[in-house]
Protein backbone atom coordinates (compact mmCIF):
# COMPACT_ATOMS: atom_id res chain seq x y z
CA UNK A 1 0.00 0.00 0.00
CA UNK A 2 1.15 3.38 -0.79
CA UNK A 3 1.25 5.68 2.24
CA UNK A 4 -0.29 9.10 1.73
CA UNK A 5 2.27 11.85 1.91
CA UNK A 6 1.37 14.76 4.23
CA UNK A 7 0.34 17.87 2.38
CA UNK A 8 3.16 20.39 2.24
CA UNK A 9 0.83 23.30 1.53
CA UNK A 10 0.34 25.65 4.47
CA UNK A 11 -3.12 26.86 5.29
CA UNK A 12 -3.82 30.52 4.66
CA UNK A 13 -5.07 32.52 7.59
CA UNK A 14 -8.79 33.04 7.53
CA UNK A 15 -10.03 36.49 6.59
CA UNK A 16 -11.62 38.38 9.44
CA UNK A 17 -15.36 38.18 9.46
CA UNK A 18 -17.61 41.23 9.47
CA UNK A 19 -20.41 42.01 11.82
CA UNK A 20 -23.55 40.23 10.72
CA UNK A 21 -21.79 37.34 9.02
CA UNK A 22 -23.69 34.11 9.74
CA UNK A 23 -20.52 32.02 9.94
CA UNK A 24 -19.24 33.81 13.02
CA UNK A 25 -20.12 31.14 15.54
CA UNK A 26 -18.01 31.01 18.69
CA UNK A 27 -15.39 33.17 17.00
CA UNK A 28 -14.07 36.65 17.50
CA UNK A 29 -15.36 39.32 15.17
CA UNK A 30 -13.00 41.88 13.64
CA UNK A 31 -14.48 45.28 12.95
CA UNK A 32 -12.66 47.26 10.28
CA UNK A 33 -12.58 51.03 10.74
CA UNK A 34 -11.04 53.71 8.50
CA UNK A 35 -7.59 54.90 9.43
CA UNK A 36 -8.30 58.57 8.70
CA UNK A 37 -11.43 59.97 10.23
CA UNK A 38 -12.81 63.36 9.35
CA UNK A 39 -12.87 65.40 12.50
CA UNK A 40 -15.92 67.56 13.00
CA UNK A 41 -14.96 71.13 13.90
CA UNK A 42 -15.86 72.19 17.39
CA UNK A 43 -18.43 74.88 16.78
CA UNK A 44 -19.22 75.28 20.45
CA UNK A 45 -15.99 77.25 20.96
CA UNK A 46 -16.93 79.80 18.29
CA UNK A 47 -18.72 82.83 19.72
CA UNK A 48 -21.29 84.89 17.82
CA UNK A 49 -22.96 88.16 18.72
CA UNK A 50 -26.77 88.68 18.71
CA UNK A 51 -26.60 89.60 15.01
CA UNK A 52 -24.93 86.30 14.12
CA UNK A 53 -21.47 87.76 13.45
CA UNK A 54 -18.32 85.91 14.45
CA UNK A 55 -16.60 87.29 17.53
CA UNK A 56 -13.02 87.17 18.82
CA UNK A 57 -11.52 86.76 15.34
CA UNK A 58 -11.85 88.00 11.78
CA UNK A 59 -13.80 85.76 9.43
CA UNK A 60 -11.20 86.26 6.68
CA UNK A 61 -7.64 87.55 6.70
CA UNK A 62 -6.48 90.71 4.97
CA UNK A 63 -4.82 88.67 2.22
CA UNK A 64 -7.90 86.55 1.47
CA UNK A 65 -9.27 88.89 -1.19
CA UNK A 66 -10.12 87.02 -4.39
CA UNK A 67 -9.52 89.17 -7.46
CA UNK A 68 -11.82 86.89 -9.48
CA UNK A 69 -14.87 88.11 -7.56
CA UNK A 70 -16.82 91.21 -8.54
CA UNK A 71 -16.83 92.56 -4.99
CA UNK A 72 -13.01 92.70 -5.04
CA UNK A 73 -13.06 95.19 -7.93
CA UNK A 74 -16.07 96.98 -6.46
CA UNK A 75 -13.99 97.88 -3.41
CA UNK A 76 -10.94 98.79 -5.50
CA UNK A 77 -12.79 101.02 -7.98
CA UNK A 78 -15.65 102.43 -5.88
CA UNK A 79 -14.57 102.23 -2.23
CA UNK A 80 -16.84 105.10 -1.16
CA UNK A 81 -19.93 102.89 -1.54
CA UNK A 82 -18.88 99.89 0.63
CA UNK A 83 -17.26 102.19 3.19
CA UNK A 84 -20.43 104.26 3.55
CA UNK A 85 -22.45 101.04 3.83
CA UNK A 86 -20.21 99.82 6.65
CA UNK A 87 -20.49 103.12 8.50
CA UNK A 88 -24.26 103.06 8.14
CA UNK A 89 -24.48 99.44 9.23
CA UNK A 90 -22.67 100.03 12.51
CA UNK A 91 -24.27 103.43 13.09
CA UNK A 92 -21.22 105.69 12.69
CA UNK A 93 -23.04 108.12 10.38
CA UNK A 94 -26.50 109.60 10.72
CA UNK A 95 -27.58 108.65 7.22
CA UNK A 96 -26.25 106.69 4.27
CA UNK A 97 -26.35 109.67 1.84
CA UNK A 98 -24.19 111.68 4.26
CA UNK A 99 -21.62 108.91 4.54
CA UNK A 100 -21.63 108.38 0.79
CA UNK A 101 -21.11 112.10 0.15
CA UNK A 102 -18.21 112.31 2.58
CA UNK A 103 -16.61 109.23 1.08
CA UNK A 104 -17.07 110.49 -2.46
CA UNK A 105 -15.45 113.83 -1.63
CA UNK A 106 -12.57 112.17 0.21
CA UNK A 107 -11.69 109.67 -2.51
CA UNK A 108 -12.27 112.16 -5.34
CA UNK A 109 -10.04 114.78 -3.75
CA UNK A 110 -7.31 112.20 -3.23
CA UNK A 111 -7.47 111.14 -6.87
CA UNK A 112 -7.47 114.74 -8.13
CA UNK A 113 -4.52 115.67 -5.93
CA UNK A 114 -2.53 112.68 -7.16
CA UNK A 115 -3.18 113.68 -10.77
CA UNK A 116 -2.17 117.28 -10.04
CA UNK A 117 0.98 116.09 -8.29
CA UNK A 118 2.09 114.02 -11.27
CA UNK A 119 1.19 116.80 -13.71
CA UNK A 120 3.16 119.41 -11.75
CA UNK A 121 6.17 117.12 -11.62
CA UNK A 122 6.11 116.47 -15.36
CA UNK A 123 5.70 120.17 -16.13
CA UNK A 124 8.60 121.15 -13.88
CA UNK A 125 6.57 123.24 -11.40
CA UNK A 126 8.34 122.03 -8.30
CA UNK A 127 6.68 124.44 -5.88
CA UNK A 128 3.24 123.39 -7.07
CA UNK A 129 4.44 119.78 -7.00
CA UNK A 130 5.43 120.06 -3.33
CA UNK A 131 2.11 121.67 -2.41
CA UNK A 132 0.06 119.05 -4.28
CA UNK A 133 2.18 116.25 -2.84
CA UNK A 134 1.60 117.41 0.73
CA UNK A 135 -2.10 117.82 0.06
CA UNK A 136 -2.28 114.33 -1.50
CA UNK A 137 -0.51 112.79 1.48
CA UNK A 138 -2.85 114.60 3.88
CA UNK A 139 -5.88 113.42 1.90
CA UNK A 140 -4.63 109.81 1.87
CA UNK A 141 -4.00 109.91 5.62
CA UNK A 142 -7.49 111.34 6.18
CA UNK A 143 -9.07 108.53 4.15
CA UNK A 144 -6.97 105.94 5.98
CA UNK A 145 -7.94 107.44 9.34
CA UNK A 146 -11.60 107.14 8.40
CA UNK A 147 -11.19 103.48 7.43
CA UNK A 148 -9.23 102.88 10.63
CA UNK A 149 -12.06 104.38 12.68
CA UNK A 150 -14.57 101.95 11.22
CA UNK A 151 -12.19 99.03 11.69
CA UNK A 152 -11.53 99.98 15.32
CA UNK A 153 -15.26 100.24 15.99
CA UNK A 154 -16.00 96.84 14.45
CA UNK A 155 -13.04 95.22 16.20
CA UNK A 156 -14.04 96.51 19.62
CA UNK A 157 -17.70 95.58 19.16
CA UNK A 158 -16.83 92.01 18.21
CA UNK A 159 -13.97 91.77 20.74
CA UNK A 160 -11.38 90.98 18.08
CA UNK A 161 -7.76 91.23 19.31
CA UNK A 162 -5.76 94.12 17.92
CA UNK A 163 -4.68 97.67 18.59
CA UNK A 164 -5.59 101.15 17.44
CA UNK A 165 -2.10 101.55 16.01
CA UNK A 166 -2.55 98.46 13.87
CA UNK A 167 -5.93 99.78 12.73
CA UNK A 168 -4.36 103.07 11.64
CA UNK A 169 -1.56 101.31 9.79
CA UNK A 170 -3.98 98.99 8.02
CA UNK A 171 -6.36 101.82 7.19
CA UNK A 172 -3.63 103.96 5.63
CA UNK A 173 -1.64 101.30 3.81
CA UNK A 174 -4.27 98.66 3.02
CA UNK A 175 -7.60 100.45 3.08
CA UNK A 176 -9.19 98.32 0.34
CA UNK A 177 -8.23 95.07 2.09
CA UNK A 178 -9.56 96.41 5.40
CA UNK A 179 -12.89 97.35 3.79
CA UNK A 180 -13.25 93.88 2.25
CA UNK A 181 -12.41 92.22 5.55
CA UNK A 182 -14.97 94.26 7.47
CA UNK A 183 -17.62 93.73 4.78
CA UNK A 184 -17.24 89.96 5.05
CA UNK A 185 -17.31 90.16 8.85
CA UNK A 186 -20.58 92.13 8.83
CA UNK A 187 -22.09 90.12 5.95
CA UNK A 188 -22.19 93.24 3.80
CA UNK A 189 -20.01 92.00 0.92
CA UNK A 190 -22.53 92.35 -1.90
CA UNK A 191 -22.48 94.79 -4.80
CA UNK A 192 -25.27 97.30 -4.37
CA UNK A 193 -25.48 101.07 -4.08
CA UNK A 194 -28.37 101.19 -1.62
CA UNK A 195 -28.27 101.79 2.09
CA UNK A 196 -27.98 98.68 4.28
CA UNK A 197 -30.11 98.15 7.36
CA UNK A 198 -28.62 99.31 10.62
CA UNK A 199 -27.90 96.47 13.00
CA UNK A 200 -30.24 96.10 15.97
CA UNK A 201 -27.41 95.93 18.47
CA UNK A 202 -26.07 99.32 17.35
CA UNK A 203 -29.27 101.34 17.32
CA UNK A 204 -29.50 104.02 20.00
Amino acid sequence: MTDKMPSSQSRLPAMPNFVGDGSTVDEYVSVLTPDHKVQTPNLSSTAFDPNGFRMNEWTVALDDGDWRTAFYWWVCCCPCFPLAQLETRVGLVRSYPLGLTLGFLAYTSRLVLLVLTVTALLCGHFVLFAICLLAAVFSSVAVGHRVAGVRKHVRERLEIPGSARNDRTTGCLRSASAIRQMAVQLKCDQIHAGAPAMLQAYQV
